[in-house]
């Protein structure tokens, strides 16, 4: 038998929407970060570095989840300018993103009874459509949070915490995880690693496959053989995918060097 032991929230806590927790656009990284938005007060100063050093996300994982957020009509930048001239953008923040207007129908001729029962058969139907979204909704919310769960306790999540406390690695990590995540989530039909093509099932069969000995070489390559990365979602997965199939350090590390200056070692 479950119980969720909810506090009194007296004190130090935030009030969202649902629609926010359930929008099925939504990532669970973006999620995360709306809840922490609503969380600050109204005078704190918004800009993307500071958000960016506040939620811990790593530079590639906030700009995908902020990017997100914009176009789902969460957050809105307006390009601005100071007296003097300077630039700036006024940040616009909705909880609940601005609908379009709703247009007004004109109610039909009393004499349209047919039409009616008709119309009420259809509005009942819609309803019945509506909470079948909610449910979907819902449930694929559920399912994002049960394959992070059990992603993490596949590469024993808690012991790279203890490994990785530097902020820096924290945030590393995340993005590592968070990248990782997304694949088994919400997985494409195909993947081009290292100018070849591979199915989906392939891919996700390997990300089944990772451990902690997995991500933390893929932590250390990374700090040792700091890239210019143009696609870092696609660069860690190849990364990942590399870890996954080495059965020693050395040879993913020369395979990490080779792969340095491959283009193709990006996901299309």
């Amino acid at each position: 038998m479950s119980k969720i032991h909810r506090d009194a929230h007296k004190i130090n806590y935030t009030v969202i929407t649902n629609n926010l927790i359930f929008d099925e656009r939504l990532s669970v990284n973006a999620v995360y970060l709306m809840t922490l938005i609503l969380s600050l007060s109204d005078n704190w100063k918004f800009n993307k570095e500071g958000l960016k050093t506040k939620s811990k996300l790593g530079r590639t994982a906030f700009d995908t989840t902020f990017r997100l957020l914009q176009e789902c009509g969460y957050i809105c930048l307006n390009e601005a300018r100071m007296p003097n001239g300077q630039k700036y953008y006024d940040w616009q923040i909705y909880e609940v993103p601005p609908q379009a207007e709703q247009q007004t129908v004109e109610p039909p001729p009393a004499k349209q009874v047919a039409a009616d029962t008709q119309l009420t058969n259809n509005n009942q139907t819609s309803i019945k459509e509506t909470n079948t979204n909610v449910l979907n909704i819902n449930q694929s919310f559920i399912d994002d949070r049960a394959i992070e769960r059990e992603f993490k306790e596949q590469i024993d999540f808690p012991y790279l915490q203890n490994q990785y406390r530097s902020p820096t690695q924290r945030a590393r990590l995340d993005e590592i995880i968070g990248v990782a995540v997304g694949l088994l989530a919400n997985p494409r039909e195909s993947y081009n690693i290292k100018k070849q093509t591979f199915p989906q099932s392939v891919i996700v069969s390997q990300f089944r496959k990772l451990k902690s000995q997995h991500i933390m070489q893929v932590m250390k390559n990374l700090e040792d053989n700091p890239v210019k990365i143009t696609n870092g979602e696609g660069y860690l997965i190849s990364c990942l995918y590399s870890a996954s199939l080495s059965a020693e350090t050395q040879s993913y590390g020369a395979e990490m060097a080779e792969c340095k200056d491959d283009l193709s070692f990006a996901v299309g």
